[in-house]
């Protein structure tokens, strides 16, 4: 009877080969493929500096998300100090204009949603008048009409 002998070298070596040239031959064929499944260890350079500049763009993201966040608790008080009349609504509008000049999308958005409203006061005062009746139903119902005739004298 003949013994095998185990040669772990010659093995190794050969499944390396295999494994290397399989690689070789998957990107060969699907690239596209190859790259998705992460098999282009070649480009682990490239996938690392691409990986950084996701998650410099997510720290940055949520930065901004921080920063709208607060604005939208910012406009809610104005909205609870313009119900409880200790904010006209002229000065709410303000209020609102600077607080959120710098909050991507808010002008554009205010235009679609109050499309009739004439200037961008008038639009930031819609925008305070709909903020309370959300947030403060009960301090909407006692002032809206004060409120609307507010609205309707408001300068541009």
């Amino acid at each position: 009877m003949t013994t095998l002998h185990r040669r772990p070298g010659i093995a190794s070596a050969a499944t390396l080969s295999g494994i290397v040239l399989t690689l070789g031959l998957a990107h060969a064929v699907a690239p596209e493929w190859s790259r998705a499944a992460g098999l282009d260890v070649w480009n682990a350079g490239s996938a690392r500096a691409a990986l950084a500049a996701e998650q410099s763009r997510g720290a940055d993201l949520d930065e901004l998300n921080a920063n709208v966040e607060a604005q939208i608790r910012g406009s809610e008080g104005v909205a609870r100090r313009l119900g409880a009349g200790r904010l006209t609504l002229a000065a709410a509008a303000d209020e609102l204009l600077a607080l959120n000049a710098d909050r991507p999308g808010w002008e554009d958005g205010l235009t679609f949603a109050y499309p009739d409203a004439p200037t961008p006061r008038h639009r930031a005062a819609r925008y305070a008048l709909a903020k309370l009746s959300r947030t403060d139903a009960a301090a909407w119902a006692a002032s809206a009409a004060r409120l609307e005739a507010e609205y309707r004298a408001l300068p541009g």
